[in-house]
């Protein structure tokens, strides 16, 4: 067994509203049926009575909005085309093939694993499959 840092995500009941329900659900089935190491993994989900829970996999380098913050706002040309968007073209020419669309993109859902790459996360109120 493989032991490897989670994130738990947790919407709670009480605070939704039936289009929050909605949102959460369609959030889940879009993540589950992503294959692709550009984006963020799923790893699981549950509920109990009180919240609706996400399981996925950790970015441990936080997200570009973060990053840019810590570099004062610049980061250097050669690095955001290598590092950022040329794996986010790619990551959205999946998503695209296989008719999932983001429609959110913003330095706040552009993450960062520990080795460094790329992912694309927060499929939730904005995406959708069709």
């Amino acid at each position: 067994m493989t032991r490897r840092p989670l994130i738990l995500k947790g919407y709670m009941k009480a605070k939704m509203t039936e289009r929050n329900f909605h949102q959460v659900r369609r959030e889940i089935r879009l993540m589950q049926q992503i294959r692709y190491e550009g984006a963020v993994k799923i790893q699981g989900t549950f509920e109990d009575a009180g919240a609706i829970y996400i399981v996925q996999e950790v970015c441990a380098k936080g997200d570009l909005f973060k990053k840019l913050i810590r570099n004062g706002g610049m980061l250097d040309d050669k690095y955001v085309a290598a590092e950022v968007i040329l794996p986010l073209l790619l990551t959205l020419e999946h998503l695209h093939s296989v008719k999932i669309y983001h429609r959110d993109i913003k330095p706040e859902n552009i993450f960062f694993m520990k080795d460094g790459h790329m992912k694309l996360g927060d499929f939730g109120e904005r995406a959708f499959s069709g």
